[in-house]
Protein backbone atom coordinates (compact mmCIF):
# COMPACT_ATOMS: atom_id res chain seq x y z
CA UNK A 1 0.00 0.00 0.00
CA UNK A 2 1.40 3.13 -0.50
CA UNK A 3 0.49 7.16 -1.21
CA UNK A 4 -0.11 7.66 -4.71
CA UNK A 5 -0.41 11.94 -6.25
CA UNK A 6 -2.60 11.98 -8.90
CA UNK A 7 -2.13 14.57 -11.84
CA UNK A 8 -5.09 14.35 -14.89
CA UNK A 9 -6.68 17.26 -16.68
CA UNK A 10 -10.14 15.12 -16.28
CA UNK A 11 -11.92 15.23 -13.40
CA UNK A 12 -14.09 11.98 -14.13
CA UNK A 13 -10.24 10.03 -14.92
CA UNK A 14 -9.34 11.57 -11.43
CA UNK A 15 -11.78 10.41 -9.38
CA UNK A 16 -12.21 6.51 -11.47
CA UNK A 17 -8.48 6.36 -10.43
CA UNK A 18 -8.64 7.51 -6.93
CA UNK A 19 -11.78 5.04 -6.41
CA UNK A 20 -9.78 2.26 -7.78
CA UNK A 21 -6.43 2.73 -5.71
CA UNK A 22 -8.66 3.46 -2.47
CA UNK A 23 -10.70 0.44 -2.89
CA UNK A 24 -7.03 -1.58 -2.81
CA UNK A 25 -6.21 0.23 0.34
CA UNK A 26 -3.93 3.02 -1.36
CA UNK A 27 -3.85 6.28 0.28
CA UNK A 28 -4.42 9.15 -2.26
CA UNK A 29 -1.65 12.38 -1.26
CA UNK A 30 -3.14 14.48 -3.75
CA UNK A 31 -4.98 15.41 -6.99
CA UNK A 32 -3.53 18.31 -9.52
CA UNK A 33 -5.30 19.16 -12.39
CA UNK A 34 -2.66 21.10 -14.30
CA UNK A 35 1.41 20.63 -14.42
CA UNK A 36 1.92 23.10 -12.11
CA UNK A 37 -0.14 22.32 -9.99
CA UNK A 38 1.44 18.57 -10.33
CA UNK A 39 4.96 19.90 -9.53
CA UNK A 40 4.02 21.43 -7.08
CA UNK A 41 2.23 18.95 -4.73
CA UNK A 42 5.38 16.41 -5.96
CA UNK A 43 7.27 18.64 -4.06
CA UNK A 44 5.54 19.69 -0.99
CA UNK A 45 3.78 16.58 -0.44
CA UNK A 46 5.42 13.37 0.48
CA UNK A 47 4.44 10.09 -1.97
CA UNK A 48 5.97 6.91 -3.16
CA UNK A 49 3.90 7.18 -6.56
CA UNK A 50 3.01 10.01 -8.97
CA UNK A 51 0.23 8.98 -11.97
CA UNK A 52 0.73 11.45 -14.72
CA UNK A 53 -1.14 12.14 -17.86
CA UNK A 54 0.98 13.76 -20.74
CA UNK A 55 -2.05 16.04 -21.70
CA UNK A 56 -1.48 19.15 -18.69
CA UNK A 57 -2.02 22.76 -19.36
CA UNK A 58 0.40 24.99 -18.15
CA UNK A 59 3.24 22.32 -17.96
CA UNK A 60 2.60 19.09 -19.70
CA UNK A 61 3.42 15.89 -18.28
CA UNK A 62 6.87 15.65 -19.37
CA UNK A 63 8.04 18.63 -18.36
CA UNK A 64 6.83 18.08 -15.19
CA UNK A 65 8.85 14.92 -15.12
CA UNK A 66 11.99 17.27 -16.01
CA UNK A 67 11.47 19.81 -13.64
CA UNK A 68 11.16 17.43 -10.73
CA UNK A 69 14.51 15.72 -11.98
CA UNK A 70 15.75 19.18 -11.68
CA UNK A 71 14.71 19.42 -8.28
CA UNK A 72 16.74 16.22 -7.51
CA UNK A 73 13.33 14.57 -6.63
CA UNK A 74 13.37 10.31 -7.06
CA UNK A 75 9.81 10.32 -7.35
CA UNK A 76 8.75 7.06 -9.45
CA UNK A 77 6.25 8.01 -12.24
CA UNK A 78 3.47 6.25 -13.78
CA UNK A 79 2.34 7.57 -17.14
CA UNK A 80 -1.32 7.46 -17.75
CA UNK A 81 -2.21 8.57 -20.61
CA UNK A 82 -4.59 8.11 -24.03
CA UNK A 83 -1.63 9.18 -26.58
CA UNK A 84 -0.14 5.67 -26.06
CA UNK A 85 1.98 5.93 -29.71
CA UNK A 86 5.77 4.60 -29.18
CA UNK A 87 6.76 8.16 -29.95
CA UNK A 88 4.66 9.10 -26.61
CA UNK A 89 5.82 5.77 -24.86
CA UNK A 90 9.49 6.47 -25.53
CA UNK A 91 9.48 10.26 -24.25
CA UNK A 92 8.33 8.72 -21.04
CA UNK A 93 10.64 5.82 -20.83
CA UNK A 94 13.76 8.56 -21.76
CA UNK A 95 11.96 11.14 -19.39
CA UNK A 96 12.90 9.04 -16.58
CA UNK A 97 9.32 7.04 -16.29
CA UNK A 98 9.42 3.63 -14.43
CA UNK A 99 6.04 2.39 -16.20
CA UNK A 100 3.31 3.32 -18.93
CA UNK A 101 -0.23 2.69 -18.86
CA UNK A 102 -2.67 3.47 -22.12
CA UNK A 103 -6.26 4.74 -20.62
CA UNK A 104 -7.43 2.86 -23.87
CA UNK A 105 -6.99 -0.51 -21.50
CA UNK A 106 -8.89 -1.83 -18.63
CA UNK A 107 -8.11 -0.53 -15.44
CA UNK A 108 -6.66 -3.57 -13.98
CA UNK A 109 -3.97 -2.89 -16.26
CA UNK A 110 -3.21 0.15 -14.51
CA UNK A 111 -3.96 -1.64 -11.03
CA UNK A 112 -0.92 -3.96 -11.75
CA UNK A 113 1.12 -0.86 -12.82
CA UNK A 114 0.71 0.30 -9.67
CA UNK A 115 1.74 -2.52 -7.92
CA UNK A 116 4.78 -3.29 -9.65
CA UNK A 117 5.87 0.25 -9.30
CA UNK A 118 5.42 0.53 -5.58
CA UNK A 119 7.96 -2.59 -5.54
CA UNK A 120 10.46 -0.95 -7.15
CA UNK A 121 10.00 -2.53 -10.59
CA UNK A 122 9.03 -0.91 -14.16
CA UNK A 123 6.01 -1.64 -16.07
CA UNK A 124 6.18 -0.99 -20.15
CA UNK A 125 4.24 -3.33 -22.11
CA UNK A 126 6.19 -4.63 -25.17
CA UNK A 127 3.25 -3.87 -27.27
CA UNK A 128 3.35 0.17 -26.32
CA UNK A 129 7.39 -0.03 -26.22
CA UNK A 130 7.35 -1.06 -30.12
CA UNK A 131 11.09 -0.11 -30.99
CA UNK A 132 11.78 2.43 -28.47
CA UNK A 133 14.24 0.91 -26.67
CA UNK A 134 16.34 -0.03 -29.22
CA UNK A 135 19.54 1.66 -30.41
CA UNK A 136 18.68 2.58 -34.37
CA UNK A 137 15.28 4.59 -34.65
CA UNK A 138 13.40 4.40 -37.56
CA UNK A 139 13.93 7.20 -39.72
CA UNK A 140 11.67 9.66 -41.16
CA UNK A 141 8.31 11.45 -39.57
CA UNK A 142 9.12 9.07 -36.02
CA UNK A 143 12.64 11.01 -36.19
CA UNK A 144 11.81 14.13 -36.53
CA UNK A 145 8.86 14.01 -33.78
CA UNK A 146 11.80 13.20 -31.45
CA UNK A 147 13.69 15.72 -32.16
CA UNK A 148 10.78 17.95 -30.91
CA UNK A 149 10.80 19.32 -27.24
CA UNK A 150 8.55 18.99 -24.98
CA UNK A 151 7.50 22.36 -25.17
CA UNK A 152 6.86 22.11 -29.06
CA UNK A 153 5.38 18.61 -28.44
CA UNK A 154 2.62 20.25 -25.86
CA UNK A 155 1.95 23.19 -29.27
CA UNK A 156 1.46 20.66 -31.40
CA UNK A 157 -1.01 18.65 -29.36
CA UNK A 158 -3.24 21.91 -28.97
CA UNK A 159 -3.33 22.84 -32.30
CA UNK A 160 -4.09 19.37 -33.40
CA UNK A 161 -6.87 19.34 -31.15
CA UNK A 162 -8.71 22.25 -32.34
CA UNK A 163 -7.26 25.32 -30.08
CA UNK A 164 -6.59 28.82 -31.57
CA UNK A 165 -3.22 30.46 -30.08
CA UNK A 166 -5.01 32.55 -27.50
CA UNK A 167 -6.18 29.09 -25.94
CA UNK A 168 -2.99 27.34 -25.97
CA UNK A 169 -1.44 30.57 -24.65
CA UNK A 170 -4.07 30.64 -21.99
CA UNK A 171 -3.45 26.50 -21.29
CA UNK A 172 0.61 26.79 -21.25
CA UNK A 173 0.50 30.67 -19.29
CA UNK A 174 2.62 32.19 -22.25
CA UNK A 175 2.10 34.50 -24.48
CA UNK A 176 0.30 34.82 -27.98
CA UNK A 177 3.39 35.88 -29.66
CA UNK A 178 5.32 32.70 -27.82
CA UNK A 179 2.52 30.22 -29.12
CA UNK A 180 3.20 31.56 -33.08
CA UNK A 181 7.18 31.13 -32.72
CA UNK A 182 6.61 27.79 -31.52
CA UNK A 183 3.84 26.88 -34.36
CA UNK A 184 6.93 28.31 -36.86
CA UNK A 185 9.37 26.40 -35.39
CA UNK A 186 7.39 23.07 -35.54
CA UNK A 187 6.63 23.79 -39.32
CA UNK A 188 10.13 24.48 -40.00
CA UNK A 189 11.48 21.05 -37.92
CA UNK A 190 8.70 18.92 -39.58
CA UNK A 191 9.01 20.27 -42.64
CA UNK A 192 5.86 21.54 -42.60
CA UNK A 193 3.75 24.36 -44.49
CA UNK A 194 0.67 24.77 -43.04
CA UNK A 195 -1.93 24.36 -39.67
CA UNK A 196 -3.83 21.43 -41.82
CA UNK A 197 -0.33 19.97 -42.43
CA UNK A 198 0.43 19.85 -38.42
CA UNK A 199 -3.00 18.50 -37.75
CA UNK A 200 -2.89 15.99 -40.07
CA UNK A 201 1.11 14.87 -39.01
CA UNK A 202 -0.32 14.92 -35.54
CA UNK A 203 -3.06 12.60 -36.17
CA UNK A 204 -0.69 10.39 -38.52
CA UNK A 205 1.46 9.74 -35.73
CA UNK A 206 -1.15 9.17 -33.23
CA UNK A 207 -0.04 12.59 -31.07
CA UNK A 208 -3.89 13.62 -30.93
CA UNK A 209 -6.74 11.19 -31.37
CA UNK A 210 -9.14 11.29 -34.70
CA UNK A 211 -11.92 13.78 -34.50
CA UNK A 212 -15.37 11.79 -33.73
CA UNK A 213 -18.69 12.37 -34.74
CA UNK A 214 -20.42 15.25 -32.69
CA UNK A 215 -23.56 13.20 -30.69
CA UNK A 216 -26.44 14.97 -30.15
CA UNK A 217 -26.41 14.80 -26.63
CA UNK A 218 -22.54 15.19 -25.53
CA UNK A 219 -21.13 12.14 -24.47
CA UNK A 220 -17.24 11.53 -22.79
CA UNK A 221 -14.83 10.03 -24.91
CA UNK A 222 -14.48 6.81 -25.88
CA UNK A 223 -11.22 6.26 -23.28
CA UNK A 224 -13.16 7.85 -20.30
CA UNK A 225 -16.98 6.16 -21.23
CA UNK A 226 -15.14 2.42 -20.76
CA UNK A 227 -13.67 3.95 -17.46
CA UNK A 228 -16.37 5.05 -16.58
CA UNK A 229 -18.03 1.97 -17.14
CA UNK A 230 -14.92 -0.51 -15.61
CA UNK A 231 -15.11 1.47 -12.65
CA UNK A 232 -18.92 1.31 -11.79
CA UNK A 233 -19.44 -1.98 -12.91
CA UNK A 234 -16.31 -3.40 -10.18
CA UNK A 235 -17.79 -1.58 -7.14
CA UNK A 236 -20.27 -3.37 -4.63
CA UNK A 237 -22.60 0.23 -4.04
CA UNK A 238 -25.27 0.76 -6.36
CA UNK A 239 -23.53 3.03 -8.82
CA UNK A 240 -24.59 4.35 -12.10
CA UNK A 241 -23.98 7.54 -14.11
CA UNK A 242 -26.72 10.48 -15.30
CA UNK A 243 -26.65 12.85 -17.85
CA UNK A 244 -27.14 16.21 -17.53
CA UNK A 245 -31.17 16.14 -17.86
CA UNK A 246 -31.05 13.13 -14.95
CA UNK A 247 -31.39 10.14 -18.05
CA UNK A 248 -29.26 7.52 -17.09
CA UNK A 249 -26.69 6.57 -19.25
CA UNK A 250 -25.35 3.37 -17.29
CA UNK A 251 -25.48 1.13 -14.19
CA UNK A 252 -23.81 -1.45 -12.63
CA UNK A 253 -25.16 -4.74 -11.46
CA UNK A 254 -25.54 -3.48 -7.75
CA UNK A 255 -27.91 -1.08 -9.19
CA UNK A 256 -29.67 -3.27 -10.64
CA UNK A 257 -30.24 -5.75 -7.99
CA UNK A 258 -31.05 -3.40 -5.33
CA UNK A 259 -34.60 -2.46 -7.96
CA UNK A 260 -34.61 -5.31 -9.73
CA UNK A 261 -34.07 -4.48 -13.10
CA UNK A 262 -32.61 -5.32 -16.66
CA UNK A 263 -30.15 -2.74 -17.75
CA UNK A 264 -32.02 -2.49 -21.03
CA UNK A 265 -35.49 -1.27 -19.36
CA UNK A 266 -33.92 1.54 -17.35
CA UNK A 267 -31.61 3.25 -19.65
CA UNK A 268 -32.45 6.73 -20.77
CA UNK A 269 -35.17 6.71 -17.70
CA UNK A 270 -35.27 9.66 -15.04
CA UNK A 271 -36.49 9.52 -11.46
CA UNK A 272 -40.11 10.16 -12.56
CA UNK A 273 -40.26 7.68 -14.70
CA UNK A 274 -39.21 4.74 -12.77
CA UNK A 275 -41.79 2.82 -10.73
CA UNK A 276 -40.00 2.22 -6.96
CA UNK A 277 -39.80 6.05 -6.27
CA UNK A 278 -43.35 7.64 -4.74
CA UNK A 279 -44.41 10.08 -7.56
CA UNK A 280 -43.73 13.28 -5.12
CA UNK A 281 -40.51 12.18 -4.06
CA UNK A 282 -39.38 11.04 -7.52
CA UNK A 283 -40.24 14.97 -8.52
CA UNK A 284 -37.99 16.59 -5.79
CA UNK A 285 -34.99 14.27 -6.52
CA UNK A 286 -35.48 15.19 -10.17
CA UNK A 287 -35.08 18.59 -9.20
CA UNK A 288 -32.67 18.07 -6.69
CA UNK A 289 -30.54 16.60 -9.42
CA UNK A 290 -31.04 19.39 -11.62
CA UNK A 291 -30.23 21.66 -8.96
CA UNK A 292 -26.55 20.10 -8.51
CA UNK A 293 -26.33 20.22 -12.55
CA UNK A 294 -26.82 23.39 -12.52
CA UNK A 295 -24.37 24.50 -9.71
CA UNK A 296 -22.10 21.93 -11.31
CA UNK A 297 -21.58 20.70 -7.41
CA UNK A 298 -21.51 17.48 -6.22
CA UNK A 299 -24.65 16.41 -3.93
CA UNK A 300 -25.13 13.90 -0.97
CA UNK A 301 -28.36 13.40 1.45
CA UNK A 302 -29.93 9.94 2.86
CA UNK A 303 -33.50 9.48 1.70
CA UNK A 304 -36.09 6.84 3.31
CA UNK A 305 -38.02 4.88 0.59
CA UNK A 306 -39.94 1.80 -0.18
CA UNK A 307 -38.49 -0.61 -3.22
CA UNK A 308 -41.00 -3.37 -4.15
CA UNK A 309 -43.00 -3.09 -0.87
CA UNK A 310 -39.59 -2.99 1.50
CA UNK A 311 -38.52 -0.18 3.41
CA UNK A 312 -34.82 1.28 2.55
CA UNK A 313 -32.64 3.73 3.79
CA UNK A 314 -30.06 4.99 0.92
CA UNK A 315 -27.04 7.32 0.89
CA UNK A 316 -27.66 8.82 -2.32
CA UNK A 317 -24.68 10.88 -3.91
CA UNK A 318 -23.03 12.66 -6.98
CA UNK A 319 -20.27 13.77 -8.28
CA UNK A 320 -20.19 15.90 -12.02
CA UNK A 321 -18.05 14.61 -14.70
CA UNK A 322 -16.92 16.35 -17.66
CA UNK A 323 -15.26 15.78 -21.07
CA UNK A 324 -11.50 16.49 -22.14
CA UNK A 325 -12.82 20.23 -22.82
CA UNK A 326 -14.27 20.55 -19.60
CA UNK A 327 -17.60 20.84 -21.07
CA UNK A 328 -20.09 19.24 -18.05
CA UNK A 329 -21.45 15.72 -19.32
CA UNK A 330 -23.62 14.54 -16.02
CA UNK A 331 -23.20 13.00 -12.87
CA UNK A 332 -21.95 10.19 -11.16
CA UNK A 333 -23.80 8.76 -8.51
CA UNK A 334 -24.43 6.30 -5.90
CA UNK A 335 -26.93 4.47 -3.50
CA UNK A 336 -25.32 3.01 -0.54
CA UNK A 337 -28.23 0.98 1.55
CA UNK A 338 -27.32 2.13 5.20
CA UNK A 339 -30.73 0.69 6.44
CA UNK A 340 -29.08 -1.11 8.99
CA UNK A 341 -26.94 1.36 9.97
CA UNK A 342 -29.98 4.24 10.12
CA UNK A 343 -31.83 2.00 12.40
CA UNK A 344 -29.06 1.16 14.80
CA UNK A 345 -28.78 5.46 15.50
CA UNK A 346 -32.24 5.55 15.49
CA UNK A 347 -32.19 2.73 18.16
CA UNK A 348 -29.67 4.47 19.83
CA UNK A 349 -31.13 8.19 19.89
CA UNK A 350 -34.49 6.53 21.19
CA UNK A 351 -32.31 4.89 24.06
CA UNK A 352 -30.62 8.29 24.60
CA UNK A 353 -34.01 10.64 24.72
CA UNK A 354 -35.48 7.83 27.22
CA UNK A 355 -32.42 8.07 29.67
CA UNK A 356 -32.55 11.99 29.23
CA UNK A 357 -35.80 11.60 30.23
CA UNK A 358 -35.14 9.32 32.83
CA UNK A 359 -32.44 11.62 34.59
CA UNK A 360 -35.09 14.52 34.03
CA UNK A 361 -37.61 12.50 35.94
CA UNK A 362 -35.34 11.70 38.52
CA UNK A 363 -34.24 15.07 38.83
CA UNK A 364 -37.42 16.51 39.08
CA UNK A 365 -38.37 14.15 41.75
CA UNK A 366 -35.45 15.34 43.90
CA UNK A 367 -35.76 18.96 43.33
CA UNK A 368 -39.77 18.06 44.86
CA UNK A 369 -38.31 15.70 47.29
CA UNK A 370 -35.71 18.84 48.15
CA UNK A 371 -38.77 21.32 48.18
CA UNK A 372 -41.03 19.45 50.63
CA UNK A 373 -38.02 18.85 53.20
CA UNK A 374 -36.08 22.11 52.82
CA UNK A 375 -39.03 23.66 55.67
CA UNK A 376 -38.43 21.25 58.16
CA UNK A 377 -35.04 20.67 57.72
CA UNK A 378 -34.47 23.92 58.29
CA UNK A 379 -37.31 24.12 60.96
CA UNK A 380 -35.11 21.52 62.87
CA UNK A 381 -31.88 22.72 62.31
CA UNK A 382 -33.18 26.13 64.00
CA UNK A 383 -34.40 24.28 66.97
CA UNK A 384 -31.26 22.04 67.19
CA UNK A 385 -29.03 25.31 67.29
CA UNK A 386 -31.68 26.76 69.76
CA UNK A 387 -30.95 24.02 72.12
CA UNK A 388 -28.00 23.71 71.39
CA UNK A 389 -26.83 27.77 72.65
CA UNK A 390 -29.03 27.38 75.46
CA UNK A 391 -29.49 24.28 77.04
CA UNK A 392 -26.54 22.64 79.46
CA UNK A 393 -26.46 19.09 78.01
CA UNK A 394 -24.33 16.08 78.66
CA UNK A 395 -21.36 15.77 76.40
CA UNK A 396 -22.95 12.77 74.47
CA UNK A 397 -25.99 14.23 73.99
CA UNK A 398 -24.13 17.71 72.76
CA UNK A 399 -22.23 15.26 70.70
CA UNK A 400 -25.71 13.44 69.37
CA UNK A 401 -27.12 16.73 68.59
CA UNK A 402 -24.04 18.66 66.79
CA UNK A 403 -24.17 15.74 64.88
CA UNK A 404 -27.57 15.75 63.68
CA UNK A 405 -27.13 19.50 63.43
CA UNK A 406 -24.45 18.96 60.64
CA UNK A 407 -26.76 16.46 59.02
CA UNK A 408 -29.23 18.95 58.54
CA UNK A 409 -26.88 21.58 57.52
CA UNK A 410 -25.79 18.78 54.78
CA UNK A 411 -29.14 18.19 53.43
CA UNK A 412 -30.14 22.23 53.45
CA UNK A 413 -27.41 22.50 51.11
CA UNK A 414 -27.68 19.19 48.95
CA UNK A 415 -31.73 20.20 48.55
CA UNK A 416 -30.43 23.41 47.51
CA UNK A 417 -27.97 22.50 45.47
CA UNK A 418 -30.39 20.24 43.29
CA UNK A 419 -32.76 23.14 42.88
CA UNK A 420 -29.70 24.99 41.50
CA UNK A 421 -29.65 22.50 39.16
CA UNK A 422 -32.96 22.70 37.84
CA UNK A 423 -32.97 25.96 37.49
CA UNK A 424 -29.36 25.98 35.47
CA UNK A 425 -30.74 23.39 33.31
CA UNK A 426 -33.67 24.91 32.77
CA UNK A 427 -32.23 28.36 31.64
CA UNK A 428 -33.75 30.08 34.81
CA UNK A 429 -30.06 30.76 36.33
CA UNK A 430 -27.10 31.02 34.52
CA UNK A 431 -23.68 30.01 35.17
CA UNK A 432 -21.25 32.67 36.21
CA UNK A 433 -17.85 33.41 34.25
CA UNK A 434 -15.37 35.26 36.57
CA UNK A 435 -11.73 34.96 36.94
CA UNK A 436 -10.18 32.42 39.18
CA UNK A 437 -7.08 30.08 40.34
CA UNK A 438 -8.16 26.13 40.54
CA UNK A 439 -5.05 26.04 42.41
CA UNK A 440 -6.91 28.07 45.43
CA UNK A 441 -10.36 26.50 44.86
CA UNK A 442 -8.65 22.52 45.56
CA UNK A 443 -6.51 23.79 48.38
CA UNK A 444 -9.85 25.57 50.12
CA UNK A 445 -11.84 22.26 49.78
CA UNK A 446 -8.88 20.06 50.98
CA UNK A 447 -9.15 22.70 53.56
CA UNK A 448 -12.41 21.66 54.50
CA UNK A 449 -12.00 18.06 53.77
CA UNK A 450 -9.31 17.74 56.54
CA UNK A 451 -11.10 17.34 59.12
CA UNK A 452 -13.40 14.53 58.39
CA UNK A 453 -10.64 12.88 56.70
CA UNK A 454 -8.23 13.01 59.75
CA UNK A 455 -11.11 10.94 61.48
CA UNK A 456 -11.13 8.31 59.39
CA UNK A 457 -7.25 8.27 59.81
CA UNK A 458 -6.44 9.74 55.77
CA UNK A 459 -3.52 11.75 54.93
CA UNK A 460 -4.20 14.55 52.13
CA UNK A 461 -1.57 14.51 49.29
CA UNK A 462 -2.37 17.26 46.88
CA UNK A 463 0.37 18.05 44.10
CA UNK A 464 -0.55 21.09 41.35
CA UNK A 465 1.69 21.01 38.06
CA UNK A 466 2.16 24.27 35.71
CA UNK A 467 0.40 25.47 34.01
CA UNK A 468 -2.18 25.97 37.03
CA UNK A 469 -1.38 29.48 38.38
CA UNK A 470 -2.97 30.87 35.24
CA UNK A 471 -6.25 32.56 36.20
CA UNK A 472 -9.11 31.22 34.13
CA UNK A 473 -12.76 32.00 33.75
CA UNK A 474 -15.47 29.80 35.49
CA UNK A 475 -18.37 29.85 37.96
CA UNK A 476 -16.44 29.72 41.53
CA UNK A 477 -19.21 28.80 43.65
CA UNK A 478 -20.45 25.28 41.20
CA UNK A 479 -16.15 24.33 40.53
CA UNK A 480 -16.37 24.32 44.71
CA UNK A 481 -18.94 22.43 44.77
CA UNK A 482 -18.13 19.84 42.41
CA UNK A 483 -14.49 19.54 44.37
CA UNK A 484 -16.64 19.55 47.79
CA UNK A 485 -18.83 16.40 46.52
CA UNK A 486 -16.07 14.38 44.95
CA UNK A 487 -13.91 15.11 48.39
CA UNK A 488 -16.78 13.82 50.57
CA UNK A 489 -17.18 10.57 48.15
CA UNK A 490 -13.69 9.51 48.12
CA UNK A 491 -13.34 10.20 51.95
CA UNK A 492 -16.43 7.95 51.91
CA UNK A 493 -15.22 5.40 49.97
CA UNK A 494 -11.57 5.09 51.55
CA UNK A 495 -10.92 3.32 55.10
CA UNK A 496 -7.26 4.23 55.30
CA UNK A 497 -3.77 5.09 54.41
CA UNK A 498 -3.04 8.33 51.56
CA UNK A 499 -5.44 10.13 49.14
CA UNK A 500 -3.37 11.73 46.70
CA UNK A 501 -4.74 14.20 44.69
CA UNK A 502 -3.22 16.06 41.60
CA UNK A 503 -4.16 18.87 39.55
CA UNK A 504 -2.65 19.14 36.10
CA UNK A 505 -3.66 21.44 32.98
CA UNK A 506 -2.57 22.20 29.15
CA UNK A 507 -3.27 25.70 27.30
CA UNK A 508 -4.67 24.93 24.07
CA UNK A 509 -6.26 27.73 21.62
CA UNK A 510 -6.48 30.17 24.89
CA UNK A 511 -8.40 27.32 26.64
CA UNK A 512 -7.12 25.54 29.55
CA UNK A 513 -7.65 21.83 29.67
CA UNK A 514 -7.58 20.86 33.42
CA UNK A 515 -7.17 17.35 34.46
CA UNK A 516 -8.01 16.15 38.49
CA UNK A 517 -6.74 12.55 39.24
CA UNK A 518 -7.31 11.52 42.92
CA UNK A 519 -7.17 7.96 44.13
CA UNK A 520 -6.27 6.84 47.80
CA UNK A 521 -2.73 5.07 48.15
CA UNK A 522 -3.29 1.78 50.48
CA UNK A 523 -1.36 0.93 53.57
CA UNK A 524 -0.71 -2.67 51.99
CA UNK A 525 1.27 -2.54 48.79
CA UNK A 526 -0.65 -3.72 45.52
CA UNK A 527 -0.04 -7.21 44.01
CA UNK A 528 1.77 -6.09 40.94
CA UNK A 529 0.25 -8.94 39.31
CA UNK A 530 -3.33 -8.61 39.90
CA UNK A 531 -5.45 -8.42 36.49
CA UNK A 532 -8.78 -7.42 36.54
CA UNK A 533 -10.71 -7.56 33.16
CA UNK A 534 -12.92 -4.55 31.46
CA UNK A 535 -16.44 -6.30 32.23
CA UNK A 536 -15.31 -6.15 36.19
CA UNK A 537 -13.66 -2.62 35.80
CA UNK A 538 -17.06 -1.77 34.05
CA UNK A 539 -19.35 -3.08 36.26
CA UNK A 540 -17.54 -1.95 39.05
CA UNK A 541 -18.04 1.92 38.22
CA UNK A 542 -21.60 1.69 36.67
CA UNK A 543 -22.25 0.17 40.78
CA UNK A 544 -20.82 3.30 42.08
CA UNK A 545 -23.18 5.08 40.18
CA UNK A 546 -26.43 3.53 40.00
CA UNK A 547 -26.77 1.49 43.22
CA UNK A 548 -24.98 3.03 46.09
CA UNK A 549 -23.56 6.03 45.21
CA UNK A 550 -24.55 9.15 47.17
CA UNK A 551 -26.58 11.93 46.23
CA UNK A 552 -24.02 13.90 46.95
CA UNK A 553 -21.82 12.51 43.80
CA UNK A 554 -24.40 12.24 41.56
CA UNK A 555 -25.30 16.48 41.72
CA UNK A 556 -21.77 16.89 40.90
CA UNK A 557 -21.61 14.61 38.07
CA UNK A 558 -24.65 16.65 37.40
CA UNK A 559 -22.79 19.79 37.86
CA UNK A 560 -19.90 18.46 35.47
CA UNK A 561 -22.23 18.08 32.99
CA UNK A 562 -23.48 21.55 32.88
CA UNK A 563 -19.60 22.70 32.64
CA UNK A 564 -19.38 20.69 29.18
CA UNK A 565 -16.61 18.40 31.19
CA UNK A 566 -16.37 14.74 31.73
CA UNK A 567 -16.21 12.70 34.76
CA UNK A 568 -14.80 9.09 35.31
CA UNK A 569 -15.13 7.13 38.24
CA UNK A 570 -13.84 3.38 38.99
CA UNK A 571 -13.31 1.11 41.59
CA UNK A 572 -10.53 -1.74 40.73
CA UNK A 573 -11.21 -4.37 43.70
CA UNK A 574 -8.89 -3.57 46.66
CA UNK A 575 -8.22 -0.36 45.56
CA UNK A 576 -10.73 1.95 46.94
CA UNK A 577 -12.65 4.56 44.81
CA UNK A 578 -11.05 6.76 41.94
CA UNK A 579 -11.64 9.72 40.15
CA UNK A 580 -10.89 11.62 37.25
CA UNK A 581 -12.10 15.17 35.68
CA UNK A 582 -11.77 16.68 33.15
CA UNK A 583 -12.51 20.46 32.30
CA UNK A 584 -12.01 22.99 29.71
CA UNK A 585 -12.07 26.53 31.19
CA UNK A 586 -11.02 29.87 29.07
CA UNK A 587 -8.34 31.81 30.08
CA UNK A 588 -8.61 35.00 32.11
Amino acid sequence: MGQVLIADGHPVTRHAVRVLLESEGHAIAGEAEDGLDALRLSLERPADLLILDIDLSRLNGLDVMARLKAHGVDLPVLAFSAQDSEHIVGRFLQGGASGFVSKHDDLRELSLAVAMLLRGRSYFPMRLLGNVNLPQVRSGERERVASLSNRELSVLYFLASGRNNHQIAHELTISEKTVSTYRTRLQHKLNLHSLAELIDFARRNALVAAPQAEPEQPAPASDELVMLRSLVDSLPDALYVRDTGGRLVHANLAFLRLYDVDLAEVLGTRAMDVDWYAPAQAELLHQYFLQAVAAEQAFARDIELRIHGQRRVLHHWGKPYRDAQGRLLGMICGSADITGRQDRLRAIEADKQQAELSNRQKLNFLVRASNEFSLPLGAMHGLLEMVLQRASLEPADRQALEWIDGTSRDLLRLTADLRQIARLESGEEQMQSLPLSLEELLHAALASAAAPASVKGLKLEVEVAPPLDQAVLGDPLLLRKILDYLLAYLIRETTAGILRIGLHGQVEHEHLSVRLNAAPIASTPEDPLAVYSLEELAADAARQMLQDAPVGLIVAKRLVGLLKGELVLASPPGQGATVSLHLSLPLA
